[in-house]
């Protein structure tokens, strides 16, 4: 397969959030568990600054967040992980944006901001 040819069919955007409560133990995932705010708000700079320097060939059709538990983030670090990938990813008018969740970390305004930003 080319490289031209590879852009062109890239539009699928997974991004690791690498956090957990707890590892369990059917995981093979990289995660890192009790993770402080530092390191959290350090990896969210880092894929923010990754995103920035991509130059998406064509339109995303799909964003997945993954783990690792994303909304181990809080409200506020997954609303600004949202707010970067739509201002630094071109996504297409029916892009599906969806995020793996645990619900024993769910609150409602981490749920709010999925409202928002997911679909």
């Amino acid at each position: 397969m080319s490289s031209d040819q590879w852009k062109s069919d890239w539009r699928n955007l997974y991004i690791h959030v690498p956090f957990c409560a707890s590892k369990c133990g059917y995981c093979a995932f990289y995660s890192e568990t009790a993770a402080g705010s530092a390191l959290r708000r350090n990896y969210l700079n880092a894929v923010k600054s990754f995103l920035q320097r991509i130059e998406f060939p064509v339109p995303v059709e799909s964003v997945y967040l993954g783990g690792g538990t994303p909304n181990f983030l809080s409200a506020g670090e997954l609303a600004g992980l949202f707010e970067s990938i739509r201002k630094y990813v071109p996504l297409s008018g029916s892009c599906e944006i969806s995020c793996e969740l645990n619900p024993e970390c769910m609150t409602l305004s981490k749920l709010s901001v999925l409202n928002e930003h997911a679909n």
